[in-house]
């Protein structure tokens, strides 16, 4: 890769957790220390991805981890008080975990070697983004936020679409999920000992995010503070993903 280009990448990411911090600064919404973890998880993505462009421009684990850095920003959106681009960023805010994935299977060499896995990954998007959207045409507060700005693609607001779409969508993004999962459990078990080394890290660190995150949902209805904490963690340990990424990429 050229060094224009690569400045072109750095650029963009400068400019979209710039505009993101910007919105976080002057949003009339709370700014709580998950949003800030967050950002940090986007930054980490966004300045690893960048480092290993630079290092193995020929190998795509770069690129990915800039895709999931870029479209992670999106979720800004959801602290502007536009009811429009609120919507955009209820709608995109979970689409990063796509390219995360992709990351996931393809690592270390950035390429899918089997078409299941990519059939996965392309399931995971359109579920990820399907899910939301198809929320936010039925629900006025798609996030659950009662003084967020409302949905503005309702066509028709209704409390029973609203529940079947929420549990048709966490159903269906919990199964791809756990396929995900299986297929890195398969994919350790058959590699030999080289292989495992490289991914140990990064596979510790996602297996730890999952298992914050379950525990976090699972503490939701009963202690919101709580399960906001482990939320909070489980984002952190996201962010030590492209760390524990680059750190392999550069060793293999």
């Amino acid at each position: 890769m050229t060094a224009a280009r690569l400045a072109l990448l750095a650029a963009a990411g400068a400019l979209l957790y710039g505009g993101a911090i910007a919105i976080a600064a002057t949003s009339n919404q709370a700014v709580t220390g998950s949003v800030v973890v967050a950002f940090a998880a986007g930054l980490s993505f966004a300045s690893t991805g960048i480092v290993a462009v630079a290092r193995r421009p020929e190998n795509r684990t770069g690129m990915l981890m800039l895709a999931v850095a870029f479209i992670w920003a999106l979720g800004a959106l959801t602290l502007t008080s536009s009811s429009l681009l609120f919507t955009v960023g209820a709608v995109t805010q979970q689409l990063a975990f796509a390219p995360l994935a992709h990351l996931l299977l393809a690592y270390p060499t950035g390429v899918l070697a089997r078409r299941y896995e990519r059939r996965l990954v392309e399931g995971l998007g359109a579920v990820l983004f399907a899910g939301p959207l198809l929320q936010a045409l039925v629900d006025r507060t798609p996030t659950g936020c009662k003084t967020c700005p409302k949905s503005a693609f309702v066509i028709h607001s209704s409390h029973t679409a609203e529940l079947a779409i929420g549990i048709g969508y966490a159903v269906a993004a919990f199964a791809l999920a756990l396929a995900v999962v299986v297929e890195l459990v398969r994919k350790y078990r058959a590699s030999g000992p080289p292989f495992r080394r490289t991914v140990s890290p990064v596979y510790a660190s996602f297996g730890a995010a999952i298992l914050f995150l379950l525990v976090s949902n699972a503490l939701e209805a009963v202690s919101p503070a709580v399960s906001k904490t482990f939320g909070v963690i489980a984002v952190v340990c996201i962010a030590l993903v492209p760390v524990a990424f680059l750190a392999g990429l550069l060793r293999s």
